[in-house]
């Protein structure tokens, strides 16, 4: 069914420096306005989806004006694009221009342009967007808010769009992929594929060939309609091999040669024959392009599913051999889950499933690579074709495995696929990563791993922890290696074994098995940078030895238990050792953490290394919840085990400080000394929301609104609902799920709306309800989903579906999962009371240490705060104990929070219920002065400095034709080593370009790590700076690229046949590359002349045609 919601409308607050405005091109509508004109094909039908109407010249206008990707223009200004979330919302985009076409077959469709986007709202967030034939696209991929898409409603249509995500589009039909050349399954395989690091991206020429079904299939008939759906697809396979594997696919100039509109006039006779297809693929590509001109080839087409050759590309004899079909060859599915995994193989991916049911049968399991339980779920595997017992997703996520990553990043840098490509210089550096000690667990038994990473250009980091061994195959839970799937990385180092939320649920996730008996487990952690056109990846490697054993597990307070905090009161905590505290374990001691939020987080330590001899009393911590969890964790190791039910404490001590959360919890990337290490940390005053408990007669009542399915919206129907209702806000954006828990009745509705919730008009600021009307019967679900937005007030509904259904009394519970946390209450509170003050705790992760107690969070002292990992906790705290806090500086933060929560009475105070994370990288080892580039005779002199030097080894002298491409290195200069007075620096390039010279410094450390001076530019054409028209003709934006030598104003002039001035506009230039967009669709058809003032006063005249 289908949901449509208002946008939120936020104001955010900006810098306006280098930012052009936020635009935002959509407006809402509903399907029936999409219906009244229907009357085109639908290849994308989500099941939900926001319906959106696009303001078509205003969009085509700003894109015409984005900066160029890895130019100085990209580096000094920010054009930022307003998208439309599918649940309501909105997010932000830094957007650059980001071609995927060789400029010879940009040429011929100039109207196709393709982009990239960097989340800005959503650091993590990554976006592909072009704009083609077809409309626009839109595809964004985020391990915080999810995958998800904008595509026109209908083809066809430019005007209609249909925002969702990936979760809310089935799949059609199943895919069937034939096999892989030049694999077999050699039984018994224990060779392991190593890890992958590297921020290098590397572009190979990419030919697309189509058979004549496929043309059909997709609508394209003619050539600029079919050349636009394979632009769309290879653009959003960049937009995964680009964060994954560091590739960018970019389509030949003669591409179109191979994109053929029929099946008469096509020369291939295979479309549903795969064996014969994928023959006729590396003739026809060869013979029609020329084996020199490309690098890897590929066929589209609607049958025959997929098969391709492994390891293939750059191999002249059969790079061409690969090929995809599908009946529909449009969207998520066939893009991600289908080319993006036949082209996995032509990198040399193999296989990562282990199960051999369904098509995971057949020979196609790889055992080398079978790394993944059932059916995997990365792009390697085979998600939603293995049957229901092995399937552990309907879909794969966006995300080689660490393996395949290995696979196809040594392919790629010293296999096949190193004698061709050529590298992109994006500046980007891969993260530092450090996957921690090796363990000794026992067996049955929860445990956590955690490591670390930093990133020297200050990107938002995301963790994966992946399970890379190898074993017999067979189904997910066979008790046999691989126990343990991959999920979508995260913002958070740790990763739970299994899930926290089956843990706490005693549930169990499709693909997560502890084992049972003694094993070796190899676990890999990859961290992604998440920089759009080009991640830094890198990974590091540790071992988890389990011993045969009984389950280490808490025994005590397994049924729902109520305790009295007063500062003295003890209760006793029991668990089975299990023979942890003797060799080969030798865990001689435990941690007691305690959970005031129902298990998730375990913020509070009540013992520290206490004897594992199996019981302890603890003193009960003045923590006022109803649902408190126990954990027991070995001191010093990562197995651990929870109690089973719920701990309701009250405290009879009074402390009100409140611990509030803090706000932005973004985390802080930074090198060590920079000025952004100084945070700007707001805390949010409210108590973490709890949508427990009982629904009686005396609660209020309403008549019942649901979603009608067929009106796209609320409609109030006649039964009257008793509700309780719970008004909140949350402190992070993005998607939230509410669903309701035993031992809620199944009939209970939940309707959240925005802003406030007004009973007696119940459709008024309706976002969302679990019941959906569907002519005249109503059907009750158990959960909800939204889009929510930090600082934005919400209102969830908790009620009967009629009078008596349920009867009253009843109880309820709802909980919600989401990146971040609710708070009760409908706004932000900056006041944390009268006599109480607030601070913030920064605790050095290595040591466990508290670093400072302060009322600023100032991380940005290096000697202070070195290279390394931190965590910030707001904390809220009675005046009269200041100076006593401040005793705590230096010492375990351990002790002090088991003082704060077991003697509230003489140290008042109260944590933040979240943390802020920082990554503190190392001192940058060269401070720069401006580089300048003068012009000597027929020589470029090029001059520059350093105000310090750590470590520093030489400099690079890289020169480039566009700006764009550093391939180009002319000569290096050793430099100072380490330095604290101001070096100078002079290279001379005696051979310059005839045209336009772009040079930058590399500056390369003694460790290998290096940085980029600015980038300048200087012209050795006669007549002064290059002036470039294009398209020509034009129709209706004509493109004027001008490279400029220095900063400064110039003038853009358009003359007539009569001379007389018809457009006339100034624009600021920087050095570089600097594009305008021109406006031409009000002239009239005809000759003219562009005349262009430069920053020096000289004039250049271009002749462009009207169409």
């Amino acid at each position: 069914m289908k949901f449509f919601y208002r946008i939120l409308v936020i104001v955010f607050a900006i810098s306006p420096l280098g930012l052009l405005a936020q635009n935002n091109f959509f407006t809402d509508k509903s399907e029936n306005d999409f219906q009244a004109s229907h009357d085109q094909i639908r290849p994308i039908k989500p099941e939900r989806f926001r319906a959106v109407q696009l303001d078509v010249n205003s969009l085509q206008q700003f894109l015409s004006t984005v900066p160029m990707e890895f130019t100085a223009d990209a580096a000094n200004r920010t054009a930022i694009l307003t998208l439309p979330m599918p649940y309501g919302g909105t997010a932000r985009f830094s957007i650059t221009e980001s071609p995927m076409q060789e400029p010879g077959l940009a040429a011929k469709f100039p109207d196709i342009k393709t982009y990239s986007g960097q989340g800005i709202d959503d650091g993590t967030a990554t976006a592909k967007l072009d704009w083609t034939g077809f409309g626009f696209h839109v595809q964004v991929l985020s391990p915080v808010s999810g995958s998800m898409y904008i595509d026109p409603y209908e083809r066809g249509n430019v005007t209609n769009y249909m925002s969702y995500y990936k979760t809310d589009l089935k799949p059609q039909g199943i895919f069937q992929e034939i096999g892989v050349e030049g694999v077999t399954d050699a039984s018994g395989s224990t060779a392991q594929v190593t890890g992958f690091c590297s921020a290098t991206l590397r572009s190979y020429r990419l030919a697309v060939a189509c058979t004549g079904e496929y043309a059909v299939a997709v609508g394209g008939t003619n050539a600029q309609l079919l050349h636009s759906a394979i632009v769309t697809t290879v653009n959003r396979v960049n937009g995964v091999y680009e964060q994954e594997v560091g590739v960018r696919l970019i389509l030949i100039t003669n591409n179109n040669l191979i994109e053929f509109l029929s099946a008469s006039s096509d020369p291939f006779n295979g479309n549903n024959s795969p064996g014969t297809l994928i023959n006729e693929s590396q003739s026809v590509i060869t013979n029609y392009i020329g084996s020199a001109n490309f690098d890897i080839g590929h066929t589209f087409s609607t049958g025959g599913g997929g098969l391709a050759g492994l390891g293939v590309v750059c191999n002249n004899a059969q790079k061409a051999r690969g090929i995809t079909g599908s009946g529909n060859p449009t969207g998520d599915a066939y893009d991600i889950d289908f080319v993006a995994h036949e082209m996995g193989h032509q990198f040399s991916g193999r296989h990562t499933f282990n199960a051999t049911t369904g098509n995971c049968g057949g020979g196609n399991r790889s055992s080398a690579t079978a790394v993944e339980p059932g059916s995997g779920v990365t792009i390697m595997g085979y998600a939603g074709i293995c049957g229901s017992t092995n399937d552990l997703e309907n879909n794969s996520i966006p995300n080689f495995h660490s393996t395949s990553q290995g696979e196809i990043g040594n392919f790629k840098t010293s296999g096949g696929g190193s004698s061709c490509g050529t590298n992109i210089a994006t500046g980007n550096t891969a993260p530092v990563v450090n996957a921690g000690s090796n363990y000794t667990i026992p067996a049955n038994t929860p445990f956590m791993l955690t490591g670390s990473a930093t990133d020297a250009d200050g990107d938002i980091l995301t963790y994966s922890w992946e399970e890379y061994d190898l074993g017999t195959a067979g189904n997910w839970n066979s008790g046999n290696k691989p126990f343990f799937r991959s999920f979508v990385p995260t913002t958070s180092p740790t990763r739970y074994f299994p899930k926290m939320s089956d843990i706490i649920n005693n549930t169990q996730t499709k693909g997560e098995y502890l084992p049972q008996n003694s094993q070796s487990l190899n676990f890999r952690l990859t961290v992604r940078d998440n920089k759009s056109g080009g991640a830094g990846v890198c990974s590091d490697e540790m071992t988890v030895t389990v011993v045969s054993s009984t389950a280490f597990k808490v025994t005590s307070q397994s049924s729902s238990t109520s305790w009295t905090a007063n500062g003295s009161n003890t209760a006793t905590v029991t668990w089975n050792v299990s023979g942890t505290n003797t060799a080969p374990i030798n865990c001689t001691g435990v941690d007691i953490l305690f959970s005031g939020d129902g298990g998730l987080t375990y913020p509070y330590t009540l013992k520290s290394n206490t004897p594992n001899d199996g019981a302890e009393d603890i003193i009960i911590p003045a923590v006022a919840t109803g649902q408190g969890r126990i954990m027991v964790k070995g001191n010093g190791n990562i197995f651990f085990s929870i109690n089973n039910a719920n701990i309701t404490v009250t405290s009879v001590t009074a402390c009100d400080a409140e611990g509030a959360t803090l706000t932005p919890t973004t985390q802080v990337n930074a090198i060590a000394g920079s000025a952004s290490l100084n945070l700007s940390l707001s805390p949010l005053y409210s108590a973490p929301l709890s949508m427990t408990g009982t629904v009686t007669s005396s609660d209020p009542t309403m008549n019942l609104p649901v979603y009608n399915t067929g009106t796209f919206s609320c409609q109030v129907v006649g039964n009257v609902s008793t509700y309780r209702a719970y008004t909140f806000v949350v402190n992070t954006q993005g998607s939230y799920t509410f669903t309701r828990q035993s031992p809620t009745p199944t009939n209970v509705m939940m309707t959240l709306y925005q802003n406030s919730f007004n009973s007696s008009s119940p459709c008024t600021n309706f976002i969302s309800s679990n019941g959906s009307l569907t002519g005249s019967s109503v059907s009750i679900g158990g959960s909800i989903t939204a889009f929510l937005v930090q600082g934005q007030a919400y209102t969830l509904v908790i009620g009967t579906f009629a009078s008596s259904q349920p009867s009253l009394p009843f109880n309820y519970s709802v909980t919600y999962a989401g990146p971040g946390t609710l708070f009760s209450g409908s706004g932000n509170y900056s006041d944390p009371g009268a006599g109480y003050s607030y601070a913030y705790v920064i605790v050095n992760n290595s040591t466990n240490i508290i670093k400072a107690i302060s009322n600023t969070a100032n991380l940005s002292n290096a000697s202070t705060y070195p290279s390394g990992s931190y965590t910030i906790y707001g904390l809220s705290y009675i005046n009269s104990i200041a100076s006593a806090l401040q005793t705590f500086v230096g010492s375990s933060f351990a002790n002090f929070t088991t003082a704060i929560i077991t003697q509230p009475g003489t140290y008042c105070a109260n944590l933040s219920k979240n943390t802020v994370s920082v990554n503190i990288g190392g001192v940058v080892p060269v401070t720069f002065t401006e580089l300048t580039a003068k012009k000597r005779d027929n020589n470029v002199v090029l001059n520059w400095g350093t105000v310090t030097e750590i470590n520093s080894s030489h400099f690079v002298i890289e020169r480039s034709a566009n700006g764009r491409d550093f391939t180009n290195s002319i000569g290096e200069l050793a430099a100072a080593g380490n330095s604290t007075t101001q070096q100078q620096y002079t290279f001379t390039d005696n051979m310059p370009f005839k045209g336009l010279n772009y040079y930058r410094i590399k500056q390369v450390d003694k460790d290998g790590a290096y940085t980029y001076s600015n980038t300048v530019a200087i012209n050795f054409e006669k007549g002064g700076n290059i002036v470039i028209v294009y398209p020509n003709p034009v129709k209706h934006t004509l493109r004027v690229e001008y490279a400029a030598t220095k900063n400064g104003k110039v003038q853009v002039q358009v003359l007539d046949a009569r001379g007389s001035f018809v457009i006339q506009n100034n624009y600021t230039v920087t050095i570089g590359k600097n594009i305008h967009a021109i406006q031409t669709s009000t002239l009239a058809t005809g000759v003219y002349v562009l005349k262009y003032t430069d920053v020096d006063g000289n004039t250049s005249f271009t002749k462009f045609i009207k169409e």
